[in-house]
Parts: structure tokens; C-alpha cells; sequence
């Protein structure tokens, strides 16, 4: 009987050591939350638009969880603070889930995120992937030239202001000159350059009002874009994101905003 309770006491002791020694190992396979620390991850997205078809809004996801909605035609970029860990993107039409397409991104220090979405029927292609550090990211974005946002400025103005006037004066003074009275010609000629002043008046006008003057517009503070009140894509933006503006349309585009291709404001 003696030796009986030995041999349970001893089996019990074993069996005590054997449970310790499993759950020091368990804690020590286990990484503590602490370890994990938080970096910038920047999203970089150009969709491009498509001439006729698949012309859909793309939302963006990053954990399951809604990043932004952009149109067809815009560039997005946005900073977030994200966990030291892999992190998934998906991009998925609005009115259709399953036309969706995901990729992985491992963030280990500050990155940044930069593709290319292309729209189809019946899926979403992405282009141009690049991952690389913030640092290399911005040290690109500084290097970029600053000569295409002028370029767009300045060449619509001028295209009206030189073409309209130089067609009008040198055709109907030529056509008939012998059979009317040379004093009659001379007439024709002083309406025609007052009908080209008061048309240049009214477009000088025109363009002012609509630089200067102050106007109502509708801001998407997420996509830097402008709007007019009525226009589409006014419901589609998220009241978080969505601002009134009463001002000139000319500091509007100062201050960083783009007007919208659908309006055009």
C-alpha cells in the first residue's frame, strides 16, 4: 500500500513538471504587441479613364476598412499610421463587390504605395505596382518638373484670343470690293472692328468673372477637387469630405484644388 502512494505521488509530481515546462514554452513562442510599432504608409493611386466602357467609382479598402472613393480620371494620395505588419489593399467597384482586385503589402519602416488602376467589365487590373521607402518616394516627387500645370493654364486662353479675330476682318472686305461705293467698304470695316471690340470686351469679361469673381462651389476636401452644386459627383462624395466654398475659382486652383472634369466648373 506504502509503495502505491509513492508511485502516484511521483506520477503526480511528473505530470505537475511536465504542464509548467508546456507553458513556459508556449509564453516564450509568443510575441508581446509591444514589439510591433507604427509607420506612414502612403497610397498612391492613378486610375485611368476609360473612353466609352467600364466607366465605374473604385473604392478603396485597406484591412476590410474604407479608405477613399475615386472617380475615373483622378490620382488619390493619402498618409496613414499602420502597425509594422502586412497590411491588404483591395480596390472594388462601388455598385459591385466582386469586381475587385487585392494585392499585400508589407510595411517594415515608412513606404509608400504607388499603382496604376485599369477598369473592365469584369474586373480591375493593376498597373505600374511600386513599393518603395517615404524618403526615395518624395526625394521622386521633388525631382518631378513643374511645367505641366502652367502649360494647361495658359495655352486655352490664348488659342481663343489669337484665332477668333484674325479669321473674321480679312474675308468679307475682299469679296465684293468693285461693285458697291469705295465709302460703303470703309463702313463695313469700322462695324467690323467695333463687333471684334465689343467681342473682346465681353470674352475679357467672361474670363474675368469667371477667374475672379466669387461664385458657389462644392469641395471634395479627400480628392482636391471642386464642384458645381448641381453636378453628379456632388452626391457621391462623403459628407466628412465634403465642404461649400463661396469664392473665386482662380484661388480655388491656388490653393491646391482641381476643377471637375464632369462640370467643369
Amino acid at each position: 500500500m506504502k509503495k502505491y502512494n509513492i508511485l502516484s505521488t511521483i506520477i503526480g509530481l511528473i505530470l505537475v513538471l511536465l504542464i509548467i515546462s508546456s507553458a513556459l514554452l508556449v509564453g516564450c513562442d509568443e510575441k508581446p504587441e509591444e514589439e510591433l510599432s507604427a509607420h506612414t504608409l502612403l497610397l498612391d493611386v492613378n486610375y485611368d479613364s476609360n473612353i466609352l466602357f467600364s466607366k465605374y467609382d473604385i473604392e478603396i479598402q485597406v484591412d476590410n476598412k474604407w479608405i477613399a472613393t475615386v472617380e475615373q480620371g483622378e490620382h488619390f494620395e493619402k498618409s496613414m499610421t499602420v502597425m509594422g505588419e502586412l497590411h491588404h489593399i483591395k480596390f472594388n467597384k462601388v455598385e459591385d463587390t466582386d469586381v475587385n482586385a487585392k494585392t499585400d503589402v508589407s510595411v517594415q519602416y515608412d513606404t509608400a504605395f504607388s499603382c496604376t488602376l485599369k477598369a473592365h467589365h469584369d474586373r480591375i487590373d493593376i498597373k505600374d505596382k511600386l513599393i518603395q521607402t517615404l524618403e526615395e518616394y518624395n526625394k521622386i516627387q521633388t525631382e518631378k518638373p513643374t511645367i505641366k500645370p502652367t502649360e494647361k493654364a495658359t495655352i486655352k486662353p490664348t488659342e481663343k484670343s489669337t484665332e477668333k479675330p484674325t479669321e473674321k476682318p480679312t474675308e468679307k472686305p475682299t469679296e465684293k470690293p468693285t461693285e458697291k461705293p469705295t465709302e460703303k467698304p470703309a463702313e463695313k470695316q469700322k462695324t467690323v472692328t467695333s463687333s471684334r471690340e465689343s467681342n473682346k470686351t465681353q470674352e475679357d469679361h467672361f474670363s474675368e468673372d469667371k477667374g475672379s469673381s466669387a461664385n458657389e462651389y462644392i469641395l471634395n476636401t479627400n480628392t482636391k477637387k471642386f464642384h458645381k452644386p448641381d453636378c453628379s459627383s456632388v452626391k457621391k462624395i462623403n459628407e466628412n469630405n465634403k465642404e461649400s466654398y463661396n469664392g473665386s475659382r482662380e484661388d480655388l486652383i491656388k490653393s491646391g484644388y482641381s476643377p471637375c472634369k464632369k462640370c467643369n466648373p
